[in-house]
Protein backbone atom coordinates (compact mmCIF):
# COMPACT_ATOMS: atom_id res chain seq x y z
CA UNK A 1 0.00 0.00 0.00
CA UNK A 2 2.99 2.72 0.84
CA UNK A 3 4.47 1.73 -2.60
CA UNK A 4 1.43 2.34 -4.34
CA UNK A 5 1.02 5.82 -2.47
CA UNK A 6 4.46 6.73 -3.53
CA UNK A 7 3.78 5.82 -6.97
CA UNK A 8 0.61 7.46 -7.41
CA UNK A 9 1.86 10.64 -5.78
CA UNK A 10 4.93 10.63 -8.31
CA UNK A 11 2.81 10.69 -11.08
CA UNK A 12 0.59 13.26 -10.59
CA UNK A 13 3.15 15.40 -9.54
CA UNK A 14 4.83 14.49 -13.25
CA UNK A 15 1.45 15.91 -14.32
CA UNK A 16 2.16 18.51 -16.97
CA UNK A 17 1.36 21.58 -15.11
CA UNK A 18 0.12 23.72 -17.62
CA UNK A 19 -3.34 22.02 -17.72
CA UNK A 20 -3.91 20.69 -13.99
CA UNK A 21 -3.05 22.01 -11.03
CA UNK A 22 -0.87 20.57 -8.42
CA UNK A 23 -0.59 21.04 -4.49
CA UNK A 24 1.80 19.99 -2.17
CA UNK A 25 1.45 20.21 1.62
CA UNK A 26 2.87 19.47 4.59
CA UNK A 27 1.51 18.43 8.22
CA UNK A 28 2.75 18.06 11.88
CA UNK A 29 -0.17 16.03 13.05
CA UNK A 30 -2.13 14.56 16.64
CA UNK A 31 -3.68 11.28 17.05
CA UNK A 32 -5.93 9.81 19.48
CA UNK A 33 -6.10 5.74 18.75
CA UNK A 34 -8.83 3.48 20.56
CA UNK A 35 -9.74 -0.42 20.18
CA UNK A 36 -12.56 -1.62 22.52
CA UNK A 37 -14.22 1.48 23.49
CA UNK A 38 -11.61 2.98 26.17
CA UNK A 39 -10.17 -0.08 26.95
CA UNK A 40 -6.81 0.21 25.19
CA UNK A 41 -6.18 3.83 23.97
CA UNK A 42 -2.82 5.47 22.69
CA UNK A 43 -1.96 8.85 21.76
CA UNK A 44 0.79 10.67 20.04
CA UNK A 45 1.96 13.01 17.22
CA UNK A 46 3.77 12.73 14.14
CA UNK A 47 3.93 14.06 10.27
CA UNK A 48 2.18 13.77 7.23
CA UNK A 49 2.62 14.84 3.58
CA UNK A 50 0.63 14.61 0.58
CA UNK A 51 -0.14 15.61 -3.10
CA UNK A 52 -3.19 16.52 -4.96
CA UNK A 53 -4.23 16.98 -8.79
CA UNK A 54 -6.88 18.67 -9.57
CA UNK A 55 -8.43 19.02 -13.33
CA UNK A 56 -11.66 20.35 -14.00
CA UNK A 57 -14.48 18.92 -11.54
CA UNK A 58 -11.99 15.90 -10.75
CA UNK A 59 -9.31 15.74 -7.69
CA UNK A 60 -6.97 13.11 -6.80
CA UNK A 61 -5.13 12.76 -3.48
CA UNK A 62 -2.81 10.62 -2.45
CA UNK A 63 -1.36 11.06 1.45
CA UNK A 64 1.09 9.08 4.44
CA UNK A 65 0.65 10.16 8.21
CA UNK A 66 3.79 8.17 9.90
CA UNK A 67 2.22 8.78 13.79
CA UNK A 68 3.96 8.14 17.06
CA UNK A 69 1.67 6.49 19.63
CA UNK A 70 1.85 5.55 23.62
CA UNK A 71 -0.52 4.11 26.24
CA UNK A 72 -3.03 6.88 27.24
CA UNK A 73 -5.25 4.19 29.26
CA UNK A 74 -4.83 4.06 32.94
CA UNK A 75 -6.66 0.69 32.92
CA UNK A 76 -5.17 -0.66 29.66
CA UNK A 77 -3.05 -3.77 30.41
CA UNK A 78 -1.08 -3.56 26.84
CA UNK A 79 0.63 0.13 27.17
CA UNK A 80 3.98 -0.21 24.70
CA UNK A 81 4.45 2.52 22.40
CA UNK A 82 3.81 1.94 18.67
CA UNK A 83 4.31 3.47 15.32
CA UNK A 84 1.02 3.88 12.72
CA UNK A 85 1.22 4.50 9.28
CA UNK A 86 -1.72 5.86 7.45
CA UNK A 87 -2.13 6.03 3.70
CA UNK A 88 -4.75 7.35 1.90
CA UNK A 89 -5.70 7.50 -1.92
CA UNK A 90 -8.86 9.96 -2.77
CA UNK A 91 -11.15 10.34 -6.24
CA UNK A 92 -13.56 13.20 -5.72
CA UNK A 93 -15.77 15.12 -8.47
CA UNK A 94 -17.68 18.19 -7.73
CA UNK A 95 -21.54 17.44 -8.72
CA UNK A 96 -22.17 21.22 -8.19
CA UNK A 97 -19.60 24.61 -7.22
CA UNK A 98 -20.22 23.39 -3.30
CA UNK A 99 -21.10 19.78 -3.37
CA UNK A 100 -18.96 17.20 -4.27
CA UNK A 101 -19.31 12.87 -4.28
CA UNK A 102 -15.61 11.05 -3.71
CA UNK A 103 -14.24 7.07 -3.11
CA UNK A 104 -11.00 6.42 -1.04
CA UNK A 105 -8.72 3.41 -0.32
CA UNK A 106 -7.47 3.51 3.17
CA UNK A 107 -4.92 1.55 4.86
CA UNK A 108 -3.20 1.60 8.56
CA UNK A 109 -0.22 -0.26 9.12
CA UNK A 110 1.01 -0.57 12.70
CA UNK A 111 4.73 -1.56 13.99
CA UNK A 112 5.48 -3.99 15.78
CA UNK A 113 1.95 -5.43 13.65
CA UNK A 114 0.96 -7.08 17.01
CA UNK A 115 1.04 -4.12 18.87
CA UNK A 116 -2.93 -3.11 17.58
CA UNK A 117 -4.87 -3.94 14.46
CA UNK A 118 -3.78 -3.24 10.87
CA UNK A 119 -6.79 -2.14 8.89
CA UNK A 120 -7.76 -1.67 5.14
CA UNK A 121 -11.11 -0.40 3.38
CA UNK A 122 -12.63 1.73 1.15
CA UNK A 123 -14.52 5.03 1.88
CA UNK A 124 -17.87 6.71 -0.17
CA UNK A 125 -19.01 9.55 0.86
CA UNK A 126 -19.71 13.05 -0.49
CA UNK A 127 -18.23 16.66 0.91
CA UNK A 128 -20.04 20.10 1.16
CA UNK A 129 -17.35 23.31 0.63
CA UNK A 130 -18.34 26.71 2.24
CA UNK A 131 -16.05 29.88 1.46
CA UNK A 132 -15.72 31.73 4.54
CA UNK A 133 -13.81 34.76 3.43
CA UNK A 134 -11.81 35.56 0.58
CA UNK A 135 -9.25 33.63 -0.04
CA UNK A 136 -10.79 30.90 2.92
CA UNK A 137 -12.42 27.94 2.73
CA UNK A 138 -14.08 25.80 4.57
CA UNK A 139 -15.15 21.75 4.02
CA UNK A 140 -17.27 19.18 5.88
CA UNK A 141 -17.00 15.21 4.20
CA UNK A 142 -18.95 12.49 5.64
CA UNK A 143 -18.40 8.51 4.07
CA UNK A 144 -19.43 5.11 4.82
CA UNK A 145 -16.11 2.27 5.52
CA UNK A 146 -16.84 -0.85 3.74
CA UNK A 147 -15.08 -3.89 2.82
CA UNK A 148 -12.90 -3.40 6.10
CA UNK A 149 -10.24 -5.74 6.38
CA UNK A 150 -7.87 -6.42 9.16
CA UNK A 151 -4.71 -8.00 9.89
CA UNK A 152 -5.75 -9.97 13.18
CA UNK A 153 -9.28 -11.16 11.60
CA UNK A 154 -13.20 -9.92 12.06
CA UNK A 155 -15.89 -8.11 10.23
CA UNK A 156 -17.01 -5.01 10.28
CA UNK A 157 -20.82 -4.76 9.78
CA UNK A 158 -20.78 -1.15 9.90
CA UNK A 159 -18.14 2.07 9.62
CA UNK A 160 -18.16 5.79 8.85
CA UNK A 161 -15.43 8.41 8.74
CA UNK A 162 -16.44 12.19 9.07
CA UNK A 163 -13.72 15.23 9.12
CA UNK A 164 -13.48 18.92 9.08
CA UNK A 165 -10.91 20.95 6.93
CA UNK A 166 -10.29 24.17 7.16
CA UNK A 167 -7.64 26.17 4.33
CA UNK A 168 -6.87 30.35 3.71
CA UNK A 169 -4.50 31.28 1.09
CA UNK A 170 -3.79 35.15 1.51
CA UNK A 171 -3.53 36.99 -2.11
CA UNK A 172 -2.94 34.93 -5.08
CA UNK A 173 -3.60 32.20 -2.84
CA UNK A 174 -0.91 29.56 -3.88
CA UNK A 175 0.26 29.15 -0.54
CA UNK A 176 -2.28 28.16 1.89
CA UNK A 177 -2.65 27.56 5.60
CA UNK A 178 -4.15 24.31 6.34
CA UNK A 179 -6.53 22.34 9.14
CA UNK A 180 -7.95 19.54 9.59
CA UNK A 181 -10.04 16.86 11.60
CA UNK A 182 -10.78 13.09 10.68
CA UNK A 183 -12.99 11.10 12.91
CA UNK A 184 -13.27 7.38 11.69
CA UNK A 185 -15.56 4.33 14.26
CA UNK A 186 -15.49 0.68 12.88
CA UNK A 187 -17.81 -1.90 14.49
CA UNK A 188 -15.19 -4.61 14.24
CA UNK A 189 -16.75 -8.30 15.61
CA UNK A 190 -14.66 -11.04 15.99
CA UNK A 191 -15.57 -14.73 17.63
CA UNK A 192 -13.46 -16.12 20.57
CA UNK A 193 -14.18 -19.89 21.60
CA UNK A 194 -17.39 -19.89 19.54
CA UNK A 195 -18.79 -16.57 21.03
CA UNK A 196 -18.96 -13.27 19.10
CA UNK A 197 -17.31 -10.40 20.73
CA UNK A 198 -17.33 -6.77 19.79
CA UNK A 199 -13.76 -5.28 19.83
CA UNK A 200 -14.76 -1.23 18.21
CA UNK A 201 -12.23 0.71 16.54
CA UNK A 202 -12.05 4.39 16.77
CA UNK A 203 -9.36 7.01 16.21
CA UNK A 204 -9.07 10.48 15.50
CA UNK A 205 -6.38 12.64 13.73
CA UNK A 206 -5.77 16.23 14.03
CA UNK A 207 -3.14 18.00 11.07
CA UNK A 208 -2.34 21.03 10.49
CA UNK A 209 0.38 22.81 8.35
CA UNK A 210 1.07 24.39 5.07
CA UNK A 211 0.25 23.69 1.05
CA UNK A 212 1.86 25.17 -2.16
CA UNK A 213 0.01 25.34 -5.43
CA UNK A 214 2.88 24.44 -8.08
CA UNK A 215 0.28 25.39 -11.65
CA UNK A 216 -2.82 26.77 -12.65
CA UNK A 217 -4.73 29.60 -11.90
Amino acid sequence: MRHWLISAALVLVAAPLAAQRVSIGAEGALADYREQGAALRFSGSGASGRVELSMWRLSAEARMTRLHVDGASTTADVTDAFDISQGEFRLRMQMRPRIGVEAALLSRKMDPEHAAQSMQAWRAGGVFTQPLAPGADLAVRAGYLAATAFGGGGTAPFGFDVGLNVSYGPGSGRVRLTADYEFQRVDRRTTVGGTRIDVPIQSAVARIGVAVRLGGQ
